[in-house]
C-alpha cells in the first residue's frame, strides 16, 4: 500500500525524469510541463508527509528508513539538475502553459454566451413587434404566429444560457485550479527538493538513534 513518502519518491522521480529530457532536449512539450507542475502541487505539502512518517514509524521502521533513503536520493537529483542547468530551465513559461490548458475552456463558455446574446437579441426584437402588434390592428392569426415564434425563442435562450452558464463556471475553476503557473518558478522545485532532503535525513537520523538506544 502506498503512503505519502512513497507516493512523493515517485513524483520526484517523474520530475526528474522530465528534468533530465529537458535538459537533453532543450525543450518540453506544454502537457509535460504541466506534469511537472501537477506533481508539484501534490507533492508539496511536507507536514503531511512527516505526519505519515511518524505514523510509519510506528508499524514499519525499517520500511520507513528505506522510503527515506529512497527519498534523499531523488531529492539530492533534482536539485543537482536544477543548479547545474539553471539556464536551460529559465526557457520555462509557466504562464504560456496556464493559457494552453484554460483557453479551451474560456472559448467554450464565451461562445454559447455569444449564440445565447444572439437569441435574446430576436426575442427583444420578437417581443416589441408583439406589443405593436396588438396596437396595430394585425390579426389573432398574425399575432398568434409571432407569439409562438417568440416563445419558441425565449425557451431556446433559456437552454442557452443554462448551458453556457455551466460552461462559465468551469472556466472559472478551471484558472482557479491552474492560476499557480503564472507565478511558477522551476527554482521552487529546489526549494522543495532541499526541504524534502531534510526531512528524509532527519527520518534517517532519528531512526538510527533510535536503533542504537534499542528502541527496536
Amino acid at each position: 500500500m502506498n503512503n505519502r513518502i512513497q507516493d512523493t519518491v515517485s513524483g520526484l522521480h517523474v520530475i526528474n525524469e522530465l528534468l533530465r529530457k529537458y535538459v537533453r532536449e532543450g525543450a518540453l512539450c506544454l502537457e509535460e510541463k504541466k506534469t511537472i507542475w501537477e506533481t508539484y502541487k501534490n507533492i508539496k505539502d511536507t507536514n503531511s508527509l512527516i505526519e505519515d512518517a511518524e505514523q510509519k514509524a510506528h508499524n514499519d521502521i525499517d520500511g520507513l528508513y528505506s522510503d527515506a533513503c529512497l527519498l534523499y536520493t531523488e531529492s539530492k537529483e533534482c536539485t543537482e539538475i536544477l543548479k547545474s542547468n539553471a539556464v536551460v530551465f529559465s526557457s520555462f513559461e509557466g504562464e504560456t502553459v496556464y493559457k494552453w490548458i484554460v483557453a479551451p475552456y474560456e472559448k467554450s463558455w464565451r461562445t454559447e454566451s455569444e449564440k445565447a446574446n444572439e437569441l435574446w437579441r430576436k426575442y427583444s426584437g420578437l417581443s416589441n413587434r408583439l406589443d405593436s402588434m396588438f396596437y396595430g390592428g394585425c390579426s389573432e392569426e398574425e399575432i398568434k404566429k409571432v407569439e409562438e415564434e417568440c416563445d419558441a425563442t425565449n425557451e431556446q435562450y433559456k437552454a442557452l444560457k443554462k448551458k453556457y452558464e455551466h460552461l462559465y463556471d468551469e472556466y472559472i475553476e478551471a484558472r482557479n485550479k491552474w492560476i499557480g503557473l503564472i507565478s511558477f518558478d522551476l527554482m521552487l522545485l529546489d526549494v522543495l527538493a532541499n526541504k524534502l532532503a531534510v526531512v528524509s535525513q532527519c527520518i534517517m537520523n532519528d531512526i538510527t538513534i533510535i536503533k542504537k538506544e534499542g528502541g527496536v
